[in-house]
């Protein structure tokens, strides 16, 4: 099949002009079931006799039992994207006595068709661009009201599609694109066009393509919006190029179809082409025609749902963001597409936390300064040394009077040695300090290990916001889907307006939960960057979290191993607490604070019975003596003197301070031990209630795969049901929610369960996941052991 008519819209491309001689019965009644068709197209396919072989096998599955319809490859005309073509060809078929049936595709052969005034055979045109631009008269009872003549009249609108286009992006001058011969053949101007300008207060510019693209793109002087039509042979590669430089040059562009959508249109609102519907529809209007129904009471409509989608990626390119009210209303595309490599796993996001985490920097500082305690505490047991000078002067009679022992003007110097020799209070501020930094250590840990698994929740977190809005959308689309039906139902006599009135507040109400979960997952990204320090806007992909990967794995296989039966969860329990007792950094640190407190009481009780032995050694010179009595005679006055002191001293009795102090220090010891057993109650509480929660989350995990299959399979009974009238709107919104809320607990029952074992890995104080895998393995094995211990 061509790969260009794979690319062209069926609404807007696609136009069959079946002519059956009917007017007289003679030529069916020669070969009554024989029936040769014979096809006129734009030029849309290389190889039409394999892609008009569907439209061949849907006529012989309806019609082969009555019929022999045939496609003869010499009765299919290409008309190579020429009007004067494709008017020859259709009076060629036209004339061909051998042909029943003349179809023909294309906008180009459509608007030909539909220009002529009579049709001696019947005749159906299929993908109408646009009524009133191609002159269809419409009549209000559905049906073409021509003789011979039926048609497959899409629900579009280019009005219609340039007041949306407005609503999502407000132009000033909009620039319209379709292929030259069908600009030659459908003049733009018309009342509805003008009107639309005339309320957005914009103009348009027709933008024909003959030679291609460029066309276009050299004549974009003050365009700020393109509306993409119809581009015949350059539908495909070459339309691609074209939004690709339009959205490089940050112009908006409204989509004729879906799939210009999703090759970076903007916007649109049409869908992409059904083909066996359209060839469904062809083979029934074929059906009535032969079973000699006119064709001008055909039924023309042939609608597809309309609903604007947003390429989100393609707005983010051009630097446009839709208004909330058009993001509630749209189904947006490529809305996970961010534009960023920083891609984030679970251990990524642990890893990250523990370097990046201001809260552990700000506990990191608090660890430095401990050690600085240390190192100030262990300077009192260090050598001191002081140089000093001084410059004395007195006066002229007093110095004259000394008798040469003091010169009316001196300088000195002198150096100072002092050195603690023992000094329990020194000694022990040492060992108390050190205590203290471990406590701070520990203190440390404790954050560390806060810190990752609140990095861990909250990507959790993401990934259940993604689920929410996932359901969000599910719910939108199941809610649409009841719409419709309640519409059929309606039309039927199966019910009355009040379904379709509740239907729509129901996706009036779904359309806002949807914006509400977009932004939670928003939210949820801004406090996981929070947690990472970084940048709150910064965009990132969550890799998503599955039981299949070897990581998550081993988590399960371990969890599954041990919590699959009271017994097996009793003993796998009493070991994590043991290993919880041993590595927990809370009990940890109160047992280094117990231990600088006792520290503590103990120089208390020792100091009233060792004395403090400090040694000091003193050099002094006088440099300069001059003035009154500096040069007596008689006299020799020493300049150098030296001495050197060994001081004891023992507190024997402080006012009692000391012994207040031991008391006080006893009570806060006891108060630590009292406050550690509790702490360890506590720890022992968290860990069992985390334990039992992951083996809750274990069960929870298949249970809750079952119950959204049959929730699922109830809720398709249950629409059945409903589209026939056998049951109510309360019954099929029941099963809908139940069917939703099924889902979601299905989805999150991976991240509850991954969240559980983090939360049960932080009751014992290590992440397995951060490990070595020779520190997993060493894990394993001795849970493994104490298992096959304590087993009976």
């Amino acid at each position: 099949m061509n790969k260009r008519w794979r690319s062209i819209p069926a609404v807007a491309c696609l136009v069959v002009t079946s002519v059956l001689v009917l007017p007289t019965q003679d030529i069916l009644a020669e070969s009554k079931n024989d029936v040769t068709i014979g096809i006129v197209h734009d030029g849309l396919a290389r190889h039409p006799d394999v892609f008009f072989g569907d439209l061949e096998n849907e006529l012989t599955a309806l019609l082969g039992s009555r019929y022999n319809v045939q496609l003869p490859p010499d009765r299919i005309l290409d008309a190579e994207w020429s009007a004067e073509n494709a008017t020859a060809y259709y009076a060629r078929l036209m004339e061909d006595r051998q042909v029943d049936i003349v179809l023909g595709f294309g906008p180009l052969a459509g608007t030909v068709i539909a220009k002529a005034q009579v049709y001696p055979k019947p005749v159906i045109i299929v993908g109408i661009l646009d009524p009133e631009l191609q002159s269809i008269r419409l009549v209000g009872k559905n049906i073409s009201n021509v003789h011979n003549l039926t048609y497959l009249l899409f629900n579009r609108s280019i009005a219609r599609d340039l007041k949306t286009f407005y609503r999502v992006y407000p132009y000033k001058k909009v620039g319209i694109v379709f292929h030259g011969s069908l600009l030659d053949l459908i003049p733009l101007e018309n009342d509805n066009l003008r009107n639309v300008m005339a309320e957005t207060g914009s103009e348009f510019v027709p933008l024909p393509v003959r030679e291609g693209i460029e066309d276009v793109l050299s004549s974009l002087d003050g365009v700020d919006a393109i509306y993409l039509g119809y581009l015949e042979q350059f539908e495909g590669d070459e339309k691609v190029h074209l939004i690709d430089e339009l959205n490089a040059r940050g112009i908006p562009t409204f989509g004729f179809s879906r799939r210009d959508v999703n090759q970076g249109a903007l916007a649109g609102t049409m869908p992409e082409e059904n083909l066996p519907k359209i060839w469904r529809r062809i083979a029934l209007n074929v059906e009535s025609i032969l079973e000699g129904e006119d064709a001008a009471d055909l039924p023309v409509t042939f609608s597809f749902e309309q609903k604007i989608a947003i390429n989100m990626e393609t707005a983010r390119k051009i630097g446009f963001s839709p208004k909330f009210t058009i993001l509630s209303e749209a189904e947006l595309i490529n809305r996970y597409v961010v534009p960023t490599d920083r891609v984030l796993s679970l251990v990524d996001v642990m890893r990250e936390a523990m370097t990046a985490s201001l809260e552990l920097e700000i506990e990191a500082a608090g660890v430095r300064s401990a050690e600085k305690d240390v190192s100030l505490a262990r300077t009192n047991l260090l050598p001191s040394l002081t140089l000093g000078a001084a410059g004395v002067k007195i006066g002229e009679e007093q110095a004259a009077g000394s008798m040469g022992q003091q010169a009316e003007r001196t300088i000195s110097a002198a150096a100072t040695v002092e050195q603690v020799v023992f000094s329990e209070r020194a000694i022990g501020n040492v060992a108390i300090q050190k205590h203290l930094r471990l406590a701070s250590e520990y203190g440390y840990g404790q954050v560390k290990l806060n810190v990752i698994l609140n990095a861990a929740t909250a990507y959790f977190d993401v990934l259940s916001a993604q689920t929410a809005l996932k359901i969000q959308e599910d719910n939108i689309r199941l809610t649409e889907r009841n719409l419709e039906v309640s519409k059929q139902r309606e039309a039927v006599g199966h019910s009355g307006p009040s379904d379709v009135y509740r239907w729509e507040s129901s996706l009036a109400t779904a359309t806002t939960n949807l914006l509400a979960a977009e932004q939670n997952v928003t939210l949820a990204k801004i406090q996981l960057n929070q947690l990472l320090n970084r940048p709150l806007d910064e965009a990132f992909i969550v890799q998503e979290a599955t039981l299949t990967d070897s990581v998550y794995l081993s988590y399960l296989t371990a969890a599954r191993e041990f919590v699959d039966n009271p017994r097996s969860l009793e003993i796998y329990t009493n070991f994590l607490i043991a290993e919880t007792l041993h590595n927990s950094p809370e009990i940890q640190e109160l047992d280094a604070s117990i231990a600088a407190l006792e520290r503590s009481l103990t120089s208390y009780r020792l100091r009233p019975f060792l004395p403090s032995i400090g040694l000091g050694a003193e050099a002094r010179r006088i440099a300069d003596r001059s003035g009154a009595g500096s040069d007596v005679p008689g006299t020799d006055p020493v300049d150098d003197t030296w001495n050197v002191s060994i001081v004891a001293s023992l507190p024997l009795f402080e006012g009692g301070s000391n012994r207040v102090n031991a008391q006080q220090t006893k009570i806060n010891i006891d108060q630590l031990k009292s406050r550690r057993e509790q702490l360890a109650q506590v720890v022992e509480l968290n860990l069992r209630a985390a334990i039992l929660q992951t083996s809750v989350k274990v069960v929870n995990l298949e249970s809750s795969q079952r119950s959204a299959d049959f929730a699922g399979r109830s809720l398709e009974l249950v629409q059945d049901a409903y589209s026939r009238g056998s049951v109510s709107i309360v019954e099929l919104i029941d099963a809908q929610n139940a069917a939703l809320n099924a889902e979601s607990a299905e989805l999150n029952s991976v991240y509850e369960l991954l969240t559980s074992l983090l939360k049960t890995e932080r009751a014992v104080g290590r992440f397995t996941l951060l490990g070595s895998p020779e520190e997993r393995e060493d894990f394993r094995r001795r849970s493994r052991a104490y298992f096959d211990e304590h087993v009976e």
